[in-house]
């Protein structure tokens, strides 16, 4: 559940940002929709191997993140279908 939260949010808030700011530079609904999903994307094995590298892999933080971004990846595939 607490993943999950994360997760959303980890989807939810870069899609805003990003929405919002291309209303801002003008763009029309449906690209500042685009940018926005765009923007909800992340990349679960460059966070791993920097957690592995430093040696924190195992670690209960670690696994929350790794949770979350496992949740926001998948999140962020079901978006970028729509």
């Amino acid at each position: 559940p607490r993943y999950g939260v994360i997760g959303l949010l980890g989807v939810i808030l870069p899609w805003i940002g990003g929405y919002i700011t291309a209303v801002f530079f003008g763009f029309d609904f449906a690209s500042a929709v685009f940018v926005g999903t765009a923007l909800t994307a992340t990349s679960i094995a460059i966070t791993a191997n920097v957690l592995k590298e430093i040696g924190v892999l195992q670690t209960g933080a670690a696994r929350a993140i790794i949770g979350a971004a496992v949740i926001d990846d998948v999140l962020s595939l079901l978006v970028l279908a729509v």
